[in-house]
């Protein structure tokens, strides 16, 4: 579902400022926040320390949040105008 692949815990912790590490299925969210194996416990806590060490890699996952939303807002408006009828 478009909620599971948006994943909101994941938006609600960059809004809150806390850096997430997420596998491939969030692909809104920069690789560098991404392990390859999220079955992993050592890559997680790798991505993990990397993104506590690293603002900058905080700041590319709130860009890519704003990003993801600017698109859904767009494609929800364009949405609205194809099936919303113009009544003369």
């Amino acid at each position: 579902s478009w909620a599971a692949t948006f994943n909101y815990g994941v938006a609600e912790s960059i809004v809150m400022g806390t850096p997430a590490v997420v596998s491939p299925a969030i692909s809104w969210m920069p690789t560098s926040s991404m392990v390859r194996n999220p079955n992993s416990p050592l890559e997680i806590l790798g991505v993990a320390k990397r993104l506590i060490r690293n603002h900058e890699e905080y700041a590319k996952q709130a860009a890519a949040l704003r990003s993801y939303a600017t698109r859904a807002r767009a494609g929800i408006a364009r949405a609205l105008q194809v099936s919303t009828p113009v009544t003369p």
